[in-house]
């Protein structure tokens, strides 16, 4: 069993945090790092699809948006789910300035109350543990051109 029902991440991208903000909540952006394609109203309540090809698309809802500081949403993690909570993962996202760049923290967590057994909740922590790794590499070089 794992020890922490959470993932957690923090990069520093070389890029303002309106420009860092703007790819991580705007539908045009979101789909250039992560995942395939991305549906999205970016507001307090608002709803959209994660899609990852191969995998289908996953519902989320939007559950915090302070601009350029703060961004979370509910993540179904089955395909058809709803994204509420017992069915989902909470992603929060928070920025801030550090020196000419954005200091960007992911936290996911929840994990815990999904319907999964311990192996499936292992194996589903274990990919978003190397997914939140692998997609803000992607969000940092992509953020980073753009701002260049």
């Amino acid at each position: 069993m794992i020890a922490t029902q959470t993932v957690e991440r923090e990069i520093v991208v070389a890029a303002p945090v309106q420009r860092v903000w703007d790819v991580l909540t705007e539908p045009r952006h979101i789909g250039q790092w992560f995942g395939s394609r991305a549906e999205l109203e970016p507001r307090l309540g608002g709803d959209g699809l994660l899609e990852f090809e191969g995998y289908g698309a996953f519902k989320i809802s939007v559950v915090r948006f302070d601009p350029t500081s703060h961004f979370s949403y509910r993540w179904a993690n089955k395909i058809g789910a709803a994204a509420v909570p017992g069915l989902s993962t909470l992603v929060e996202f928070t920025l801030e300035p550090a020196g000419d760049g954005t200091k960007q923290r992911v936290v996911e967590s929840d994990f815990d109350s999904l319907p999964l057994t311990d192996a499936e909740r292992e194996n589903e922590m274990a990919e978003h543990v190397k997914g939140w790794r692998s997609e803000l590499d992607e969000l940092r070089v992509y953020a980073e051109q753009l701002a260049s």
